[in-house]
């Protein structure tokens, strides 16, 4: 597909690794985006497991995104 290796790395670039990426195993990579608004948070990607395994992950949450609800992605 075009422009899906460009994806790829822009995802993989993301700089706030505070949700989902806390609950990876050693060895997994994430290439996602987060993001939040006042009355919900979220974060979603492609997930490639050190088994070499890929799947699309996504969290959309109806909270709001100090660092506590955060924690909770990894979760």
């Amino acid at each position: 597909m075009p422009g899906a290796g460009w994806l790829q790395q822009t995802l993989a670039a993301a700089e706030w690794n505070n949700k989902l990426s806390g609950g990876l195993a050693a060895g997994d990579r994430f290439a996602h985006k987060t993001g939040d608004t006042d009355e919900v948070s979220h974060d979603g990607g492609i997930l490639t497991t050190a088994q070499g395994r890929r799947y699309v992950v996504v969290v959309y949450a109806p909270v709001t995104s100090p660092d506590g609800d955060d924690a909770r992605f990894a979760n």
